[in-house]
């Protein structure tokens, strides 16, 4: 079946979606969308956004450049998309934790930090600030999600 709220997840902790998520809420969004006019479709973002949908497992996820920019500029520095839905912004880092108990009632508790940077890259755009504000022109409807060097150094510091 292709509905994933019927597969198994007791083993599975967090899906990581490294974009395309195409983040549609409504048919408006579709002006922030940079993809040929016959994919220009809803698919099923919406139901989750809207809550009637809910995802079963915690999503993690980042920008492609199919997703409904207007939506994901407006959570720069990453927020919640959907129930359970997680997006880690133009450029993120989290950490999630995890308590195990044994069966003796012994607890261990695992972490795993996750980072991200959203979109993808492209040298005219990569040195430069964001400038790209709703409505978008051709071009800014490329540039939006282009990566930059400033989401890559707040990543890198945090590294050291």
């Amino acid at each position: 079946t292709n509905d994933p709220s019927s597969a198994p997840s007791k083993n599975i902790d967090v899906l990581l979606c490294c974009g395309d998520v195409q983040t549609l809420r409504n048919t408006a969004d579709f002006h922030s969308l940079n993809v040929p006019p016959k994919y220009k479709a809803m698919g099923d973002f919406h139901a989750y956004y809207s809550g009637q949908k809910v995802a079963p497992i915690l999503t993690i996820m980042i920008g492609g450049n199919h997703e409904s920019s207007n939506y994901l500029q407006e959570l720069h520095y990453g927020g919640w998309v959907a129930p359970n839905m997680y997006y880690l912004g133009a450029a993120g880092v989290i950490n999630l934790c995890k308590r195990t108990t044994a069966k003796d009632a012994s607890s261990t508790i695992s972490t795993l930090r996750i980072g991200g940077i959203s979109g993808i890259y492209n040298s005219k755009h990569y040195s430069v600030g964001r400038f790209e504000m709703p409505p978008y022109n051709q071009g800014e409807l490329r540039s939006v999600y282009h990566t930059r060097q400033v989401e890559v150094k707040r990543l890198q510091a945090l590294a050291s």
